[in-house]
């Protein structure tokens, strides 16, 4: 089973959930954001998603995008039909051999879709590991990567159709780095909420199991969206989401406050243990959130290192 979750970083909330077959491909849900955008929106896409006519008509929406970007869309430096496709990386290492990040305007695909392409450079022990992956995963399906995919993997690779004057280049992959808050709600649901375990045979089974776990997820998400609001306009703290899951579990109690209609209790009790329980540790190292506002570049570290 695939699940296609809209979510609203912003505010940490679920906005639309569709599950379908798990060998569905990712892009036949590409448009499906459009009915629930808003002016000066912004989108947030994997590689997956990249349709470029979901990109038109994000930006027909009066709203934005920044997506990462794949090998397999052709590149121009010219809108004109008769331009020829650049051989990328080579261009990249032709007339950037030094630059850490590289800001192109560009047309894409055989539509020629105008926006801009971010290249950053990778330090290389993370283009290493990405090979090494990559490799890794093309020798379990029996295939061979090109030297050209290889090179590739030196940048992390972004499009958008936001100016320089708005964002600097430095400062797109740290935007980019939101949509991960997306992954880690994907990945507590497995981990925490054990939605992959599934006992029984007959489909009509199967179907009401992931129904029902489906809507306890959509009453976690909203315990958790306001938890999260609290914790960081009124603590100034980040909400561990793994710690509110295991108290909401714990004792049954999500289970009982559905049952006897007790949640305004449930919240005040939550409340309470959000100082010192459900919140995470103050760190050193600074979030995304606290990067974008003090305008801090992709990678700094790794680059200054």
């Amino acid at each position: 089973m695939k699940i296609d979750l809209i979510y609203d970083v912003l505010h940490q909330s679920l906005v639309a959930m569709h599950w379908s077959d798990g060998t569905a491909a990712d892009q036949g849900r590409a448009l499906a954001i459009i009915p629930h955008l808003r002016s000066d929106d912004l989108v947030l896409r994997d590689l997956g998603y990249l349709s470029l006519e979901s990109l038109r008509q994000i930006e027909a929406q009066d709203a934005w995008y920044l997506s990462r970007f794949s090998k397999g869309v052709d590149v121009y430096l010219e809108a004109d039909a008769q331009a020829p496709a650049l051989v990328f990386v080579e261009h990249l290492e032709r007339y950037s051999p030094d630059a850490h990040v590289i800001d192109l305007s560009v047309s894409i695909g055989h539509e020629r879709v105008p926006c801009r392409l971010l290249a950053y450079r990778l330090p290389n022990p993370v283009a290493q590991e990405r090979r090494r992956k990559a490799l890794e995963e093309a020798r379990k399906k029996g295939r061979q990567l090109s030297p050209e995919s290889l090179d590739w993997l030196s940048f992390g690779l972004y499009i958008t159709h936001v100016s320089p004057q708005v964002w600097p280049p430095n400062g797109v992959g740290t935007i980019y780095r939101w949509r991960w808050h997306v992954e880690l709600t994907l990945r507590n649901w497995p981990s925490l909420l054990h939605i992959h375990v599934l006992k029984g045979t007959r489909p009509e089974r199967i179907t009401c199991i992931i129904y029902g776990r489906l809507i306890t997820i959509l009453m976690l998400a909203i315990l958790s969206s306001y938890a999260s609001w609290y914790a960081e306009d009124y603590l100034q703290r980040a909400l561990s989401v793994p710690q509110l899951i295991h108290g909401l579990n714990r004792k049954n109690r999500v289970v009982n406050a559905m049952h006897g209609g007790t949640f305004e209790a449930l919240w005040r009790n939550l409340r309470r243990a959000l100082p010192k329980l459900l919140c995470k540790q103050k760190r050193k190292r600074r979030t995304s959130r606290q990067l974008i506002e003090e305008h801090g570049a992709y990678m700094e570290d790794a680059l200054a290192a």
